[in-house]
């Protein structure tokens, strides 16, 4: 409807409208009255007239028709007033204060204006000079007088009547005028009223409406409730800024529902990073679950020695294709040093950038021939220590923006410290493993021995990294009871008694008591108590039999049968490899494979030299 840039112009606009509308109705209505006003009067002084003319006439016909009457000087005076007043009303017709509707009247009606000009010609020429004949000489007019009365003014009384009643007519028909000005002034106030209030509901109501509306459905989570307002006015800026805060309300919360769903993963990642319980296979994962995460093209972790400012990996994930090995990485102050992952073990906080930046230019050719686009280093910090670095690679330039390298670091953050908890642990066990051999000391490194084995039979029987990697660290504590075993009966060369044997029977027992129960501890405390039970059922300490017996339990008491015919005792020497794996192979009376697992005795068949290499490096 209008143009206007600013609402406030516009209803500025509207109000004078209205308000020229009022000024008009009223200015008129008042205008009117007073014309009115003044045509009552002009009424009146008409009425006025004719009643003047009849007393005239009345006086005038007694002083002409009773000249020598006593009261004729009485009539004359009075005739002589009512001439005066006559005139003066005549006159105040066409002169007195009501001129201005006179002239009005001589713009709308000249017949009327001439009607009063000829009354007014009449008495001056007329009638007046008759009138005052008859005053001034009574006597000598006789009859005649009477008739000249007559003829100049009772034959007036017609015109007289004429104006009067083309007054009243001209009043009537400004009434009539005015109230179809009324009417039609009513009209166009409405029409402009209904314009103006579809105005204000198409620019005001309707847009406010919109934005109360799309406002509800952002409250219940609708983001995508913007308005269309097509305005240029505060309304059309407001419906702009609202849509504009709309758009970002739902990338906020696009953004916010993403980093939520990151987070979960993160959480859930992390939380199966904690039911891992060896520090080699939560490198791996480590390395896993950030490259399917963040959807990366490789991933890997280094870690740092003190020192030492080499950084050294341990497991990566992804497109590796020897790009470890072909690479040096240090924390120093170096060129090697001055990479992503040096830099962030540096600074302890992320350090992005692309491969073709001059920070990545020592490793670019290898990345390159990768596909490697972009990189980070994230540091794997817990408490004041920082244990390394995790580098992160895409195929993508500029992927590591802000948002991605704060979740890595959350991510890195809950690494280091499973990291740290799994090492202490793996530390604590090896701790009570060394401490239960203090009084077997002739086995060497036999827990770390077992543990080996025991991880090389479970992955040659298709177990789970979780499950080899746990063999590993936990089984080394399958001799742990023997601290309450006697030294003299561990030791002692010859046959054990009855009671002796009694005794050392029952240190899987006292093993199984030592571990406990916590829960990340099940598997030592598994291998611990079934170790040495037989798939026969001859073992002891509780005679199980077959499948009663645990897996774990199963594997290792083939390993650590293996080793202990590996192992001098003061009760038998050392055998070679050979010999240790056709005891175990074939029996030699005191063994027979019917003690064993038929699925692990054939899986020990199968990674025998494996056994061997593991022996001769860890033989001490």
């Amino acid at each position: 409807m209008f143009k206007f840039k600013s609402l406030t112009a516009k209803y500025l606009f509207v109000s004078i409208i209205f308000v020229g509308l009022f000024t008009v109705f009223i200015s008129s209505a008042s205008f009117f009255a007073r014309y009115m006003k003044g045509d009552a009067r002009r009424i009146n002084l008409a009425g006025r007239e004719r009643m003047l003319t009849l007393s005239i006439v009345s006086h005038m016909h007694f002083i002409a028709s009773k000249p020598t009457s006593a009261a004729v000087e009485s009539h004359i005076k009075v005739a002589r007033d009512k001439m005066a007043e006559y005139e003066q009303t005549l006159y105040g017709l066409r002169d007195g204060d009501i001129k201005l509707n006179v002239r009005q009247i001589h713009k709308h009606d000249k017949a009327l204006v001439y009607k009063l000009n000829e009354l007014i010609g009449l008495w001056e020429k007329i009638q007046k000079p008759v009138l005052l004949g008859i005053i001034s000489n009574p006597a000598g007019m006789g009859n005649s007088g009477c008739d000249r009365c007559h003829s100049a003014v009772r034959n007036n009384l017609p015109k007289v009547e004429d104006f009067v009643k083309s007054l009243e007519t001209h009043y009537e028909d400004e009434l009539e005028n005015f109230d179809t000005f009324r009417l039609g002034f009513l009209g166009v106030f409405l029409v402009v009223s209904v314009v103006m209030v579809r105005f204000v509901r198409r620019d005001l109501i309707m847009p406010v409406k919109q934005l109360a509306d799309a406002a509800s459905k952002i409250g219940k989570g609708d983001f995508g409730g913007s308005v269309d307002i097509k305005s240029s006015d505060e309304i059309g800026m407001l419906g702009n800024a609202f849509n504009n805060m709309a758009d970002s309300l739902q990338k906020s919360f696009n953004d916010l529902q993403t980093y939520s769903q990151e987070l979960l993963a993160l959480n859930t990642a992390s939380n199966k990073l904690i039911e891992i319980q060896s520090t080699e296979n939560l490198y791996k994962k480590l390395c896993a679950h950030a490259k399917d995460l963040f959807n990366l093209k490789m991933t890997w972790i280094g870690l740092i020695k003190e020192g030492d400012h080499n950084v050294y990996p341990v497991a990566s994930a992804g497109l590796d294709d020897n790009y470890l090995s072909t690479i040096k990485i240090t924390y120093d102050d170096s060129a090697t040093g001055n990479g992503p992952v040096g830099m962030s073990i540096k600074k302890r906080k992320p350090v992005k950038s692309n491969t073709g930046d001059v920070l990545f230019s020592l490793w670019r050719e290898e990345a390159e021939k990768r596909g490697f686009n972009s990189v980070a280093g994230v540091p794997l910090i817990t408490g004041d220590t920082c244990l390394g670095s995790i580098g992160v690679y895409s195929d993508k330039h500029d992927y590591f923006d802000g948002r991605r390298l704060d979740l890595l670091q959350i991510f890195a953050n809950h690494g280091a410290t499973v990291i740290e908890n799994a090492s202490l642990m793996e530390y604590i066990v090896f701790a009570l493993a060394r401490a239960a051999e203090v009084n077997d000391e002739d086995t060497g490194n036999h827990i770390l021995r077992v543990g080996e084995y025991c991880a090389a039979i479970a992955r040659r029987m298709g177990l789970s990294d979780t499950f080899c990697s746990t063999m590993k660290v936990q089984a080394t504590l399958h001799d742990v009871g023997k601290i309450h075993i006697s030294p003299d009966i561990l030791k002692k060369p010859g046959k054990l008694t009855d009671k002796e044997w009694s005794d050392v029977k029952q240190h899987p027992v006292m093993g199984a008591k030592i571990v406990g129960d916590h829960r990340m501890l099940k598997t030592a405390k598994t291998v611990a108590l079934f170790h040495h039970e037989r798939w026969d059922g001859s073992g002891y300490p509780h005679g199980l039999k077959g499948q009663q017996i645990p897996v774990e339990a199963r594997i290792m008491n083939i390993a650590d049968q293996y080793d202990a015919l590996r192992s001098c005792r003061p009760y038998k020497p050392a055998y070679d490899h050979d010999t240790s794996y056709r005891i175990i192979l074939d029996g030699d009376g005191r063994t027979i494979p019917g003690h064993f697992d038929p699925d692990v005795h054939s899986s020990f068949i199968h990674v025998a030299s494996e056994l061997e290499a593991i022996y001769e490096e860890l033989k001490g």
